[in-house]
């Protein structure tokens, strides 16, 4: 019995299709697996990619991004989701941003949302939602979500946008290879997050929390200490805090001479404390300053969603 058990063994080994198994085997042991996948997915998402100057687009949305091309970077974005673990936040605040851009702001937000359930301190998924808030005039909620962008880690936010191969190949097709750069948007984001927080807080008419927020603020050193003073003002004003508010619009406009905002509401202020003839002087300056050079304000308030 143990003859013929060794004879077969004998025709086994000596049969090509065992030498392929052991070659196989062989290879098998040799090869990196994890290396393997990553090489093979990125190749498979570098096929389904859209081509680069669409990311380049992104720069001028309105102007050059169809809705053919945003269908196309939701696709492969969702592509990404399913396939990459560390990429799946930037890949739903992509498509957040793509789907904002198409008109469609509930899925927008369900995909910003995505993102944060991953990522809970991706600064500019909150930013997104508070602006698509402020948009559809959903002014407390839109304050909430400023709020807790503001709360968020600098530094972890720029470690993970250096990191995603997606936002660098997006920051690369617009010419722009400096690090640094991340950190400048970050930073015009936490201004724009103040600005946003305290035009929503003063649209639903909470102008209790104003004075102390514009302090907190201006001791950041964010160099828009005259945005911060007008709204200070404003909100001394609307509760009759009539001196206080002169003191804020009175700093508002030395350190900007063109916010005809800061202007109309000392003028205000100073009708409701009997200086007409002061008032209508300040009343008509502002009114030339809006006719020359418009709302600074609302001009920062235009930007819409961002990606960094």
């Amino acid at each position: 019995m143990a003859v013929k058990w060794m004879e077969y063994v004998k025709v086994i080994v000596t049969r090509p299709i065992f030498l392929y198994l052991i070659c196989f085997g062989g290879v098998a042991l040799m090869v990196d697996y994890p290396l393997f996948k990553k090489n093979f997915l990125d190749q498979t998402m570098n096929r389904l990619s859209p081509p680069i100057n669409y990311f380049k687009d992104f720069a001028n949305p309105k102007d050059y991004l169809s809705d053919f091309k945003l269908r196309q970077c939701i696709y492969y974005h969702q592509k990404v989701v399913d396939f990459y673990d560390f990429e799946r936040p930037a890949a739903y605040a992509m498509m957040g941003y793509c789907y904002e851009h198409l008109g469609e702001s509930q899925k927008a937000l369900k995909a910003y949302q995505s993102a944060l359930d991953i990522n809970p301190n991706d600064f500019w998924s909150y930013y997104n939602m508070g602006v698509i808030s402020y948009q559809r005039g959903s002014y407390q909620k839109a304050a909430d979500y400023f709020k807790e962008a503001l709360l968020k880690d600098v530094n972890l936010n720029v470690y993970v946008l250096y990191k995603s191969k997606m936002y660098t190949d997006i920051r690369v097709s617009n010419g722009s290879h400096s690090d640094y750069d991340y950190f400048q948007g970050l930073r015009q984001g936490h201004v724009n997050s103040y600005i946003y927080l305290m035009e929503s807080l003063a649209k639903a008419e909470d102008y209790e929390r104003l004075p102390e927020l514009a302090v907190v603020a201006i001791k950041e050193n964010l160099g828009e200490d005259d945005i911060f003073y007008y709204y200070a003002g404003r909100a001394e004003f609307s509760q009759k805090s009539y001196d206080k508010a002169v003191e804020f619009l009175r700093l508002s406009i030395e350190k900007n001479p063109n916010n005809f905002e800061a202007y109309l509401y000392l003028g205000l202020t100073m009708r409701a404390v009997g200086k007409e003839d002061i008032a209508l002087k300040l009343l008509k300056t502002s009114e030339n300053i809006r006719q020359m050079r418009g709302s600074y304000i609302e001009h920062r308030l235009s930007s819409g969603v961002r990606f960094f």
